[in-house]
């Protein structure tokens, strides 16, 4: 006799906490009842097919990462514009494929999000700059770029937050390792 299985139903966005909970949840219930575990997702949010408005979603980390490292090359309007000019090529192809479409108000809700929230865009929204980097020890020139370049890097991968102390801190670690 084929064995049941117990299914996780939903619109899986990322897998954040809370999704890890519900498909542990399902896995042990399923191995409880000797049974599969499944998971069955939707490709649009049924929010959106019962009110027409795309509720907003949670993100993953790497969607977080790619949209600063983008808002960073492109600026806020260069970027608003370059996804105004892709929704428009992809709608005009008269394919009737309209798969990538529904993503374009999720990606702008995550680029107001991060704007409301001030995070940090450029290297002059650092809670350091070059002048606490010389005052550790840095000299004025490539290496004192490239270092405040690393750290905007880790603050916007959510490796080091944007605080003075734990920016010195990496500051400090990449001088080190730039004098060795």
């Amino acid at each position: 006799m084929q064995k049941k299985t117990i299914y996780a139903l939903g619109f899986f966005d990322g897998v954040h906490l809370g999704h890890q909970a519900l498909l542990a949840a399902c896995r042990d219930l399923a191995v409880k009842n000797n049974c599969n575990a499944g998971v069955i997702t939707f490709t649009n949010h049924p929010d959106s097919l019962v009110s027409g408005d795309m509720p907003r979603l949670i993100n993953t980390m790497e969607d977080r990462r790619l949209l600063l490292r983008r808002l960073r090359r492109y600026g806020t309007d260069g970027l608003l514009t370059l996804l105004d000019l892709q929704e428009a090529d992809m709608g005009s192809k008269g394919t009737g494929v309209t798969d990538g479409l529904n993503q374009f108000p999720r990606i702008r809700q995550m680029v107001a999000d991060l704007l409301a929230e001030n995070a940090c865009l450029q290297i002059k929204d650092l809670a350091v700059g070059g002048s606490d980097l010389i005052a550790l020890g840095f000299t004025p020139g490539p290496a004192l770029g490239k270092c405040l370049e690393s750290l905007l890097n880790q603050v916007q991968d959510g490796k080091t937050p944007n605080e003075r102390e734990p920016l010195l801190q990496s500051a400090q670690i990449i001088l080190t390792e730039v004098t060795l």
